[in-house]
């Protein structure tokens, strides 16, 4: 997998920045004294400091997929894995290195997530589009000095660089198909004490029983055309100072539609992601309604801008 993000991201400098092969090095070596020392060819180094799991992105849900044989095969959400890179530009002359470090920067702003057809390898077939953030102050590189000075190499300027990638352990269970759930939402009996103290009970408060919501909606482009194959998540509140998602991913019809069923009432984020485009993130509140109403149907829409 990191074999193939190096080869994408190479593609990407040869084929959407321009950079001529014959004329531009691209390396991922260790940019030590020793190894900057004979470059007398203008590089772009493109160095892997560091690998982490986005807790942010981690989804707890399975995916579901009923078999022959009257079981449903559960598979686990791929992880989210932050990878970590430092580029750095090495030419003759200041002005060359500051002109190829603004034209690698430009490059990886406007191709963010990373674009389908440079995508390389096992790449092309991860669940979530990639997602990129680049030049970002609060990355895991905080120490430049300490960083080249262990290099035992001069300063220079670098771009940050963080992929976020699928990691699919593979989790397989087979389990009974479930045919039923029954799911109440509302408001708590209270038990008082003797000291005036209330409680929640594990029960409900006769009549002012809430079914979970359903949400839906259309994910389209400016000019109203459908986007399919759009991922959708909802994002709850945080858990220990980290947002949860809520159900699984969605991934819109060829009619741009999504749709979450047997969702709790309270506050989210939508989030969507299309390739080649930047994550679009709308924040909604799902309510109940007075005592005897029934509950509405969310419908959400979502446009998308496309970059050119």
């Amino acid at each position: 997998m990191l074999h193939d993000l190096d080869e994408t991201l190479k593609q990407l400098l040869i084929q959407k920045a321009g950079l001529d092969p014959a004329e531009v090095d691209i390396s991922f070596d260790i940019p030590t004294r020793d190894w900057s020392t004979p470059v007398t060819r203008p590089t772009v180094n493109l160095y892997l400091y560091d690998i982490r799991e986005n807790l942010k992105l981690r989804e707890l849900y399975w995916d579901e997929e009923v078999r022959d044989n009257g079981k449903i095969r559960l598979k686990r959400r791929p992880l989210r894995v932050d990878v970590s890179y430092m580029i750095t530009c090495w030419t003759s002359t200041p002005e060359d290195q500051h002109r190829l470090l603004w034209r690698v920067l430009e490059t990886l702003f406007r191709y963010s997530p990373l674009p389908e057809d440079i995508l390389q390898g096992s790449l092309k077939n991860v669940v979530h589009v990639i997602r990129t953030e680049v030049a970002q102050p609060d990355g895991v590189f905080q120490s430049a000095a300490d960083f080249w000075g262990a290099l035992e190499n001069q300063l220079r300027p670098s771009i940050g660089l963080v992929v976020t990638l699928d990691l699919d352990l593979e989790q397989v269970q087979e389990a009974p198909i479930v045919f039923a759930k029954m799911v109440k939402i509302g408001g708590a009996v209270m038990y008082r004490d003797v000291f005036g103290v209330e409680y929640p009970l594990e029960q409900l408060q006769p009549g002012w029983e809430a079914a979970p919501v359903q949400l839906g909606g259309l994910v389209h482009d400016p000019e109203g055309r459908p986007l399919p194959g759009a991922a959708v998540r909802l994002i709850g509140k945080e858990v220990e100072g980290r947002p949860i998602q809520v159900g699984p991913t969605i991934h819109t019809d060829a009619e741009g539609r999504y749709i979450f069923h047997g969702i709790p009432p309270g506050e989210y984020t939508l989030v969507v992601e299309v390739a080649g485009q930047a994550p679009q993130q709308h924040p909604l509140t799902l309510t109940v309604r007075e005592r005897g109403e029934a509950l509405p149907e969310f419908i959400q829409e979502v446009e998308v801008p496309m970059k050119k």
